[in-house]
């Protein structure tokens, strides 16, 4: 009976892993509805901040079922920002971050500024 038992405590203290990362990275299908570039702001004093010139900002809506995310996303020169509207990817939302997956596999974090409901057509 001992044993049946520790197999089983066993077993499903090998499947509580597997669920908590099945929740933390599971991805949803989101669409880019608007791309807003910011004002550059002028840094003051100095930082280890790049430039103003290297840094802008986004705010971005991404459309994810029938909740829109506006997120604020911060480029860098180095950084590729091939986010077009109408661009449909996969998204993942923890707390106030949303992260988008891009065609390397990796992921692009932003900021959730506010959500809103999706308009129907």
């Amino acid at each position: 009976m001992k044993k049946v038992w520790l197999a089983a405590v066993l077993v499903y203290a090998a499947c509580i892993p597997a669920v908590a990362l099945s929740q933390t990275t599971q991805y949803q299908d989101g669409k880019i509805i608007a791309v807003k570039k910011l004002p550059v702001h002028a840094a003051a004093g100095g930082t280890d901040a790049p430039a103003a010139s290297e840094v802008e900002e986004y705010d971005i809506s991404i459309q994810v079922g029938d909740t829109v995310y506006v997120c604020r996303y911060v480029s860098h020169s180095d950084q590729d920002l091939s986010w077009t509207h109408g661009k449909e990817g996969h998204v993942r939302i923890k707390g106030k971050t949303i992260y988008v997956q891009r065609a390397t596999g990796k992921e692009a974090k932003a900021s959730i500024v506010r959500t809103t409901k999706a308009s129907t057509p």
